[in-house]
């Protein structure tokens, strides 16, 4: 503590600069880190004990609930900025999303995000209503996102929404024949479709992140495992 602080009665500190971490106050970088390190343990407990995430190779990704948890742990809660959702002549939603401080309603962050364009092609056909709620969710993840990555990072998770990273998996496996994919997988590679699951580390194949050159090089390398090398 400084020499020009002075402790009132009620046991707060003035006259010296405050750190924080949402509704949460510090006089110290080292107190935020260590206060930040004890919310990310027991924010990682709760994202395994209820499954708040989705493992896409090998990394875990928190869903949206799992954020609000953290914001929730450090006293702040999402707010839908009503008056910026937009809808685009392509049919793309666009929703903004803040972050507001519960002990003042102070707002400490923004973000913004889209939902059902071109790029997004498996929400394209979905009703509109859906497309919008998906864009506030994605926005409500990116807004946590870029003002608590770090300690999302501390609890041993990916910095990035499992929201996010879905749309990089949707544009392959929404046109994929899925008939023929499933012979190929079956047949050729002898694996079953619990061993493909098991192969991209996903509960379903529409969940995989990556590209279909990257599953199918790894359900190779699983077939090759189980079986010895597999032809092209």
């Amino acid at each position: 503590m400084s020499e020009n602080a002075i402790v009132t009665q009620d046991g707060e500190i003035v006259g010296e600069e405050q750190l924080n971490i949402g509704a949460l106050r510090y006089h110290s970088p080292e107190e935020v880190v260590a206060s930040a390190k004890q919310i990310a343990n027991v924010l990682s407990q709760i994202i395994q004990e209820k499954a708040l995430y989705t493992t896409i190779q090998g990394k875990q990704y928190v869903h949206v609930t799992g954020w609000s948890t953290l914001g929730s742990m450090v006293g702040v809660v999402p707010r839908e900025l009503v008056e910026f959702s937009r809808l685009h002549e392509d049919g793309t939603w666009e929703s903004a999303v803040e972050l507001v401080r519960v002990s003042d309603g102070a707002v400490i962050g923004r973000a913004s995000h889209l939902c059902g364009g071109p790029d997004d092609r498996d929400w394209t056909k979905r009703p509109s209503a859906v497309r919008k709620s998906m864009s506030v969710t994605r926005a409500t993840g990116k807004a946590f996102r870029l003002s608590f990555a770090w300690i999302m990072a501390l609890a041993g998770y990916e910095a990035t929404p499992a929201e996010e990273m879905m749309q990089v998996v949707e544009h392959w496996t929404v046109t994929q024949n899925w008939g023929k994919f499933w012979i190929y997988v079956e047949q050729k590679l002898g694996l079953t479709r619990d061993q493909a699951h098991e192969a991209l580390e996903v509960g379903s194949v529409t969940q995989y992140a990556g590209s279909k050159d990257e599953a199918m090089t790894a359900l190779k390398n699983y077939a090759a495992a189980l079986h010895g090398e597999v032809s092209a």
